[in-house]
């Protein structure tokens, strides 16, 4: 047994050494399922470092594909995260294909010198998700993601409630949300 393929989802923006202690983290916390040879395995797909910028339409493409190899998917919002359209579209596609909320974790990720009220305000703009103001760092990408979203829905409004709702399960609770910070490469962690 393994613990098979985990996507990590995150925004190039956001603090990069703590979505590193974040996704150490993580890992610390997972229960280690028994194997045969007492070494389980697991894969780590990092959608940025995976996904070819520069052929966006097979990515798009093959995202359902990738998705569906993977059994968890570790959300690490930081500051930008709630503004990156291709994050919540990688959301989206998880949901719609797995359908299973409790194979999704959100940590928010706020920067080394940021407290909780950052934290707070993350959660607020992950709650508040809307498609149509959402960004990518090229506009093609953005139209495209737009593009896809209408051709099933007719109207972001539905993809919306889908990010949202999802979002609102897992960091709206008062202690449900995890955050990372990292502060002089020592790991601080606690929840809201």
């Amino acid at each position: 047994m393994s613990l098979g393929c985990l996507l990590i989802v995150s925004a190039g923006g956001d603090d990069s050494d703590a979505q590193y202690d974040a996704v150490q983290q993580w890992a610390l916390e997972r229960p280690t399922p028994p194997s045969e040879n007492s070494s389980p395995t697991s894969l780590i797909w990092i959608d940025r470092a995976c996904l070819d910028t520069d052929d966006i339409n097979t990515s798009l493409a093959c995202l359902p594909v990738f998705l569906a190899g993977c059994r968890r998917l570790l959300v690490l919002a930081g500051e930008t995260y709630p503004s990156r359209l291709w994050c919540a579209m990688e959301i989206f596609v998880f949901v719609r294909m797995k359908g299973k909320h409790d194979e999704i974790d959100v940590w928010l990720i706020i920067g080394p010198d940021e407290g909780a009220e950052s934290a707070e305000k993350i959660k607020a703009r992950l709650l508040r998700f809307d498609a149509n103001k959402a960004e990518c760092t090229l506009n093609e990408d953005r139209q495209r993601l737009l593009a896809a979203v209408e051709s099933t829905y007719g109207t972001p409004k539905p993809f919306n409630k889908i990010v949202r709702d999802l979002l609102a399960e897992k960091v709206g609770g008062v202690d449900s949300a995890r955050i990372i910070s990292t502060t002089s490469s020592t790991l601080e962690e606690s929840a809201v």
